[in-house]
């Protein structure tokens, strides 16, 4: 395809691109004669429009490195001056009903692979350049009949927030937008099985419109996007009133798929399975439910400090077990599922383990953020739609230890706060599918985990005690409490988080990455959230 390239002509790549918003941004730069590099899945002989014909590359994003021939391809080439990373899969229906496998696909795709392309792509960047994170407003809505994508767009908008900040306090010249864009008639509605009788997606405002409207705020520099009035409105009435979203997603689940019906509570204490159980937060937490006659099941990955945890409450005449795997490994996490179903249905699950990628991201490693995602955020959403479909949903009460990052900020941790932002919109759905579901937002806690990424170990003192959570999350579970911020000192903050989150940010980011030169490095190791 032979065109002239003007002087202001900008190279623009954009994934997704073969069909809905990602092909309208692509008609549009090409009508701006901007010098295109398009990233789909579907052949080139599938694609009619003449506007592949010499700038596509066809890669499967959910497969891991099937996009290494795209970036050996970009060695030698132009700098890129502004990026979409637009491509994503969807999926519909209750938790329980999705299959493991479209998961896993679903993560991958929509959060595994935008953050392993943007490491990639920082290098190859013109000065002022921009990476616009084409997410959903989903992302801050529960959606009990998308609550891997919900997660998945919670996930993505949290790494973008954090990076860039990171990027800003390194004066990085790199512009990031996170696009929002409500309902949209594109072709994902089709492919994941939305009845038209239930919505008819064919109404929605057109991809062109809204592609229009998203390369317009980033020409414009704007940090955030959400096209459309009527969902800017969505999302200032979520900001302030949550609850009215949440009682309204409730309500329609239950018109559309009837009321959970609840066993009657068992007249002694059910078990609690505990993941990453074998230290810290973990271990205090199955002490707190023994002390009230639960019997304890963990897992962990640890089989030395499992052992002597599992010992430690046998002392007590507390029967507990454990089971030693790896949650981050897919084959050791449906191992895990495999056991945990032959046992009498829990009363309380706890999603607690997970590891933290803590340094300039730039400088960190696609594999270890890739665990970080896979033990964080995989492990927990498979368990607990696996376990669902065993018919643990009457009466499992679930608990998901997320992190007061989530309402703050957590500048040089990117990747964590993604995966403990997509755990809060996950728990958050299941709670509107009609789910006993607590979310947990821990702060600062005296553990290993605290020591070893914190720049100053001064005033350790301050930090709550594994204990004193413990008994904070036990006390909420009774009272069926959906969330949990402990702490005066952490409400403060987080709601400080909500009033002024560019000032909160901003102050973590001096505190956190002036402690940390860009030379240097943390390995993520196994640790309590």
């Amino acid at each position: 395809m032979e065109r002239r390239l003007t002087d202001e002509s900008r190279t623009v790549l954009i994934t997704g691109a073969t069909d809905g918003i990602g092909l309208e941004l692509a008609r549009l730069h090409h009508r701006r004669r901007d010098r295109l590099l398009l990233v789909g899945r579907r052949p080139l002989s599938s694609l009619d429009d003449p506007l592949f014909s010499n700038c596509y590359v066809r890669v499967d994003l959910a497969k891991r490195g099937d996009s290494s021939a795209m970036f050996a391809a970009l060695q030698g080439s132009p700098p890129i001056d502004r990026v979409y990373l637009n491509a994503g899969v969807g999926s519909f229906g209750p938790p329980e009903r999705e299959p493991t496998a479209l998961t896993r696909e679903l993560l991958q795709v929509n959060v595994a692979s935008p953050i392993d392309w943007t490491r990639r792509l920082l290098p190859h960047l013109s000065p002022g350049a921009s990476i616009v994170f084409v997410s959903s407003i989903a992302s801050a809505l529960p959606c009990p009949e998308y609550a891997t994508y919900a997660a998945s767009k919670a996930a993505i908008d949290a790494f973008a927030r954090e990076l860039s900040c990171e990027l800003q306090f390194d004066r990085r010249d790199v512009q990031i937008t996170i696009a929002r864009p409500g309902a949209t008639h594109t072709g994902m509605h089709g492919k994941i099985g939305l009845p038209r009788e239930r919505v008819d997606w064919t109404r929605f405002p057109p991809a062109s419109r809204v592609a229009r409207s998203i390369a317009v705020a980033v020409d414009r520099s704007r940090p955030q996007h959400s096209p459309g009035v009527a969902n800017k409105a969505i999302l200032a009435i979520q900001r302030w009133l949550p609850g009215m979203f949440d009682r309204a997603a409730l309500s329609s689940y239950r018109r559309d798929y009837g009321k959970l019906r609840r066993l009657a509570t068992p007249l002694r204490p059910g078990p609690c399975v505990i993941t990453g159980f074998a230290q810290g937060i973990g271990l205090a937490l199955a002490h707190r439910f023994a002390a009230a006659g639960h019997p304890i099941i963990g897992v962990d990955c640890d089989a030395e400090r499992s052992e002597e945890a599992v010992r430690s409450l046998r002392r007590k005449q507390v029967p507990a077990w454990n089971i030693v795997a790896d949650l981050s490994s897919p084959e050791e996490c449906l191992g895990v599922v495999e056991k945990l179903r032959r046992i009498e249905r829990p009363q309380f699950f706890i999603h607690n383990a997970g590891i933290n990628e803590f340094g300039r991201f730039s400088e960190s490693t696609i594999a270890r953020q890739e665990r970080v995602l896979a033990l964080n955020l995989e492990a927990p959403i498979v368990l607990t739609q696996e376990l669902l479909r065993s018919g643990w949903a009457a009466d499992t009460h679930w608990m998901f230890i997320s992190s007061l990052s989530h309402h703050v900020g957590y500048p040089g941790a990117a990747v964590y706060a993604a995966s403990k932002a997509g755990l809060a919109s996950f728990s958050r759905s299941l709670r509107a599918s009609g789910r006993r579901s607590l979310t947990v937002y821990p702060g600062p806690t005296r553990t290993e985990h605290a020591r070893r990424h914190s720049p100053d170990n001064s005033r350790e003192s301050r930090r709550m005690s594994p204990n004193e959570l413990a008994d904070r999350i036990f006390t909420a579970a009774l009272a069926e409490e959906s969330e949990l911020i402990p702490g005066g000192g952490n409400r403060a903050f987080a709601l400080a988080g909500q009033l002024a989150p560019n000032w909160t940010r901003r102050m973590l980011a001096r505190s956190l990455l002036k402690q940390r030169q860009p030379s240097d490095r943390t390995g993520a190791r196994a640790a309590d959230s």
